[in-house]
């Protein structure tokens, strides 16, 4: 059976979080980077453009396909 989107997190009772900007915060944290160019593909895309938003140690982002409005056509 293939595994479906959100079934590891269910597994391990963790949620999800659009705040994407606390989780990639600890990772910069952790490797004390503050010049990050972020990059996010789809709904990566999106999530990119808040952590972007909101942490000022992203200098640069690269979002792809990341408009809802071009996911209506």
């Amino acid at each position: 059976m293939r595994a479906r989107p959100g079934a590891a997190l269910r597994k391990s009772g963790l949620t999800f979080t659009p705040e994407w900007e606390k989780p990639v915060g600890a990772v910069l944290d952790h490797y004390g980077a503050d010049n990050v160019t972020i990059i996010g593909v789809s709904l990566g895309g999106e999530l990119c453009m808040r952590a972007a938003a909101m942490e000022p140690r992203i200098r640069r982002w690269c979002p792809g396909a990341c408009c809802p409005a071009s996911m209506a056509r």
